[in-house]
Parts: C-alpha cells; structure tokens; sequence
C-alpha cells in the first residue's frame, strides 16, 4: 500500500519473512529490502534510510485464553517488551512503541 500511496511500482523478484536471508541478500548486493530498523541495526555492510512516511508493524503474543500465563511465559513477555524499549530508545529510526 506504501508503494501505491507513493505511485511506485516495484520489481519484486523475491520475498521472504526470514530476515536473515532477507539481509544476505542486500549484502551480497542483490538488491534492496523494506525492513523493521531493528532487523537493520548493526548488519554489517547494510546502509539503512528510514522512510519518510514511517509504516507500522503489528507484533503480538498469543496464548489460549483459558489457560493462565506460566511465570516463565510471563517474564518472557517482560522481556521482550524491555528489549524492544531498549531498541527503540537507542535508534532514532524506532519512534515509538504501543
């Protein structure tokens, strides 16, 4: 939707959700990937440029509603919620977290 509101229409020659491949690719020079500026941070031999108009992502934990959250399952949210703040306050592409 991003390249449409923009009047783009890019040559998409490849997909992919792993992120990893996603930057070997951009590395070895295939091309170039829109990614999280988190997946970017610190990727040797990546330039990143954040988007004029920023896009959101969505990232959420499910678990079934009738079962309670284990302490582990709790402190792993915890965590992961840490660590994004700590991303996003280190990284001026990252503007915010809801």
């Amino acid at each position: 939707l991003a390249y449409k509101n923009a009047g783009l229409a890019p040559n998409i020659v490849v997909e992919g959700g792993e992120m990893d491949a996603v930057l070997r690719f951009v590395q070895r020079g295939l091309g170039v990937a829109v990614v999280p500026a988190t997946v970017a941070l610190g990727a040797p031999g990546v330039r990143s440029i954040a988007l004029r108009e920023p896009l959101t992502r969505t990232i959420g934990l499910a678990h079934r509603r009738d079962v309670s959250l284990t302490r582990a399952a709790t402190a792993m949210a915890a965590l992961l919620a840490d660590t994004a703040g700590q991303l996003a306050s280190g990284n001026g592409q990252i503007s915010s977290l809801a």
